[in-house]
């Protein structure tokens, strides 16, 4: 009673932010997204904002309804207006004129499977036709992956999910301020850091917590397509695009085998000099 009590007192208050990803538009039958959402899982400073949407809440019965699911692939960074989303939008009406889709992005940048969850326990506010899930860059650099700078990896998947369930009360929030105040985490980080905040964070294809990363990765996407498929949805899984042509790799580690860099760079010289001989087979593939 003593907890319903301070919880209800947070709100009369006016302490924290609602937790949902669609919120209503006051006077509209319709929902967008919250923009105080990834406060639940980054500080304030790092929290990225989900593009602004507008979805009826009743569906047209000629409409076509599509959500794509996923991180910052997803919903197009850096310009957004160039996202796959709104290419898709545009070949299906010349496809078919003859009939209106909507697809909805909310895609967001930063974030994971852990948090892409949470959203689709919301898809049956917004009716699905089909479910486009397209995620998978940001498992070990976003929320309590091994390589995160958005707070601590976890190896638990259940404790993982009873910190998401937490903040969704003002009280849980106010616990999360607490703890990072005693903790000494920073609410600020220099502007236009970006990426390079990750710079010390490398996990090396052996980590041990990979594999634990993988699994939390697997259940969640079960999750995921359980929840669109209860939402009525039709469900299409992407894998992610990497290794593409001029997509430099954010850091390479040399390998333990030649960490010297003075013994690695003479191996790629070798495999060089192979190359532009014409030298391919026998070669010792290490090389």
């Amino acid at each position: 009673m003593l907890l319903v009590l301070i919880e209800v007192g947070l709100r009369l208050g006016g302490y924290g932010t609602r937790a949902d990803f669609f919120v209503p538009i006051e006077g509209q039958d319709a929902l967008t997204t919250n923009p105080n959402f990834a406060r639940q899982f980054f500080r304030p400073a790092l929290a990225r904002l989900p593009q602004r949407i507008r979805v009826e809440e009743e569906k047209s019965s000629d409409v076509t309804r599509i959500v794509v699911l996923g991180g910052a692939a997803a919903m197009g960074e850096p310009e957004p207006s160039f996202s796959f989303s709104r290419v898709l939008d545009v070949m299906l009406g010349r496809m078919y004129p003859n009939r209106r889709f909507e697809v909805v992005n909310t895609g967001m940048a930063t974030i994971n499977s852990h948090v892409v969850r949470l959203i689709a326990q919301e898809l049956t506010r917004v009716g699905p036709d089909i479910v486009l899930i397209y995620m998978g860059n940001n498992e070990v650099v976003g929320p309590y992956g091994a390589g995160t700078v958005f707070g601590s990896y976890s190896p638990s998947l259940t404790l993982i999910r009873a910190g998401i369930w937490l903040r969704q009360f003002r009280l849980g929030q106010l616990l999360e301020s607490v703890a990072r105040w005693v903790g000494g985490a920073s609410q600020y980080v220099n502007e236009g850091q970006g990426m390079a905040l990750f710079r010390g964070q490398t996990v090396t294809a052996d980590d041990p917590r990979l594999e634990r990363i993988y699994s939390h990765f697997e259940q969640n996407l079960y999750d995921i397509i359980s929840l669109a498929e209860e939402a009525g949805a039709l469900v299409v899984v992407s894998t992610v695009a990497t290794n593409t042509a001029d997509h430099a790799p954010f850091a390479s580690l040399f390998g333990q085998e030649h960490s010297n860099p003075l013994t690695w760079g003479q191996l790629y010289a070798n495999g060089v000099g192979h190359e532009e001989a014409g030298g391919y087979a026998g070669r010792d593939r290490r090389v």
